[in-house]
């Protein structure tokens, strides 16, 4: 079990180190000048200085051959993704290669929204230095929802040693996971309540009854203490 006995030095650190994610397609298509900051940024606009880091260091070499293992299942013809200085911008290019063996450069104009959104939550996840804690919005937005199994083995590998809060509506995300992985958010009274899924829900996915999916699209998750 982790240590739980911040002082007040450590948790200052801790939620220094906390990082949040919201990132859009139409953000990572912008170019954007070289960004010294190790962090990718909340929306992800320093996501071509950060893949360049990343490839600089022994360790974001490692995570970087991660994330490029990830890309070639949305991408099956992905070689790799490099990046330039172009006018006081770090251009980068999608290095795509045909089953002819020619290679062809694709900049993020002519990328899918999709093919963009995971590669930036898969950056914001494998970031170096790891963050203590990451909330990651609505990561199916965009997203082609037979990939979205690939993006929860994705959190639950780095889940071993980041803290993950993931926001979702979509059914085909939520039934990649457990029901006791799953916090119902709900208002009641007035109030937003946190709450475990309602036993019964619970007891038909134990059971083999329902999943997850089926539950949420049809009566939807209900709060155990509603």
């Amino acid at each position: 079990m982790a240590d739980i006995h911040f002082g007040p030095q450590k948790l200052r650190d801790s939620v220094l180190n906390f990082r949040f994610s919201a990132i859009y397609p139409n953000t990572l298509r912008q170019p954007a000048p070289p960004d010294t900051d190790p962090i990718l940024k909340e929306n992800g606009a320093n996501w071509a200085s950060i893949l360049r880091t990343l490839k600089k260091t022994s360790r974001g070499k490692q995570a970087w051959e991660q994330i490029r293992e990830m890309m070639e299942i949305v991408m099956p013809q992905l070689e790799d993704i490099t990046t330039q200085a172009v006018g006081g911008f770090i251009m980068p290019r999608f290095k795509v290669r045909e089953a002819s063996g020619e290679a062809h450069l694709f900049d993020p104009s002519q990328i899918s929204d999709g093919t963009l959104r995971i590669l930036g939550i898969l950056l914001a996840l494998y970031q170096t230095p790891h963050p203590s804690l990451m909330i990651i919005e609505e990561p199916e937005q965009t997203v082609n929802p037979a990939l979205l199994a690939l993006l929860a083995d994705a959190f639950r590998e780095v889940s071993e040693r980041t803290q993950l809060l993931i926001t979702s509506h979509s059914p085909h995300l939520i039934d990649c996971f457990e029901p006791e992985n799953i916090q119902v958010v709900a208002m009641q009274n007035g109030e937003t309540r946190i709450s475990p899924i309602r036993a019964s829900q619970r007891e038909a996915v134990k059971e083999h009854l329902l999943s997850l999916e089926q539950i949420m699209s049809s009566e939807g998750l209900l709060p155990e203490d509603a």
